[in-house]
């Protein structure tokens, strides 16, 4: 039968992992579309990609009761992870994934949502029904980046540059081959869409739900006397990586020549540890201070005059740019972090600067221009409002499968 809105009809999702608990930046996405998918009325199978016995039968029960999932919603779980296994010149399939695939198609979805590479791989043989996948950082992008930043640690990683460029060809091989056969490819990165199009993929762009408090927090910023900023974020990944070595070698000096010894605070902190020569480069540094994970940051953000984002890697669209804009924090980032989400305009929702002098003036400014810096933290607060609060970006991610489900059922003989 023909439902108009996509209501009462079975849709198949695979992922890695379930995306619960929502912990950790893309099950936190993940976690918001399922809530949106199950209000929308849709029946849901899931194929996980897991470790079967990592995922106990009280842990499905307590997902499907946090997505709100309708009664006759199944899983599949099958022991496929790593996907990919990367050794010096090759990349390797895990060999269940026909069996994963083979799961897929029993459920006879009326379409398919995969979430992210990985997960399309298991989709990519089905030929129908529709299919629609969510891409997050492109693999070959980040292992380049990496890679650039291990060389500027340690010349000695030189030596791995011809397998790094060989992985980087094997995974643009893997996202073209896999996706060609997708009707809609949706990136978080809104650069992704010209990087795509350069191996022949049509993609595009849509903000993705980030969730932060529903009241808009009132800080009067003018009464923090010391300047006071804040970096934070997962610290092993390729962000603080990037943001380590500018925030370090470049911005510290200049933030000195405006303030002298001890006459500012940059505090850091995040999951995970941070890099042996991030440790050692802050020892003498009195104004930086490792606070490690802070369980409640939206309280912690109150205590600063802004958020410093030095990411000049060119890649993703930061989930740590939108806790600050969605908690009413000015951000002062990288103009390459604007690549990835053209919500961040200089001097209108953030400010950008590329050069380290660049940087502690606009730190200056939010510092000494309160009123103004207050005016540009409530616009950014607007803007995730507007584009990526979870009622929004994961609305237009149900209606984007409501088209998938009614092209699916005009196609149908």
């Amino acid at each position: 039968a023909h439902h108009p809105d996509g209501a009462g009809s079975r849709i198949s999702v695979v992922s890695i992992g379930l995306p619960y608990p929502a912990t950790g930046a893309s099950r936190v996405v993940f976690n918001s579309y399922m809530k949106a998918l199950c209000a929308a009325g849709l029946r849901v199978s899931h194929v996980i990609l897991a470790d079967p016995g990592k995922i106990s039968a009280a842990e499905q029960a307590a997902y499907f009761s946090d997505i709100g999932a309708p009664v006759n919603s199944d899983i599949a779980i099958i022991d496929a992870v790593p996907v990919m296994t990367a050794t010096r010149w090759t990349l390797k399939r895990h060999s269940n994934l026909q069996q994963a695939t083979e799961a897929l198609r029993s459920q006879s979805p009326d379409a398919v949502i995969c979430f992210d590479i990985d997960a399309a791989m298991v989709a990519a043989p089905l030929s129908r029904p529709r299919k629609l996948v969510w891409i997050g950082d492109l693999h070959y992008q980040t292992i380049w980046y990496h890679f650039l930043y291990s060389v500027r640690e340690n010349l000695r990683n030189l030596v791995s540059s011809l397998w790094i460029l060989r992985r980087i060809r094997l995974w643009q091989q893997i996202y073209r081959e896999t996706l060609h056969g997708f009707d809609d490819i949706i990136v978080c990165a809104y650069r992704s869409v010209a990087d795509f199009r350069k191996i022949g993929l049509q993609a595009r762009f849509a903000p993705y739900p980030w969730p932060a408090s529903a009241v808009a927090p009132v800080v009067d910023r003018s009464v923090i006397q010391k300047p006071s900023f804040i970096f934070f974020g997962r610290l092993g990944g390729l962000g603080s990586r990037s943001s380590f070595h500018f925030l370090l070698e470049q911005l510290y000096p200049q933030l000195l020549a405006n303030w002298g010894s001890q006459g500012f605070v940059l505090d850091i902190c995040g999951l995970d540890q941070l890099p042996n020569w991030v440790e050692a480069l802050l020892a003498d540094k009195l104004e930086i201070r490792f606070l490690g994970f802070v369980p409640d940051l939206e309280a912690q953000m109150r205590a600063y005059h802004a958020m410093v984002v030095p990411i000049d890697a060119p890649v993703g669209n930061r989930t740590r740019i939108l806790t600050a804009m969605a908690n009413g924090l000015p951000v002062v980032a990288h103009t390459h972090v604007a690549l990835g989400n053209p919500s961040l305009v200089d001097g209108v929702t953030c400010r950008l600067a590329t050069e380290a002098k660049g940087f502690a003036a606009a730190l200056r400014w939010c510092y000494e221009q309160s009123a103004e810096a207050a005016a540009l933290a409530r616009r950014a607060r607007q803007s995730w409002q507007d584009e990526y609060s979870p009622d929004v970006a994961a609305g237009l991610f149900a209606t984007a499968v409501d088209t998938a489900l009614n092209q699916t059922q005009e196609h149908r003989p």
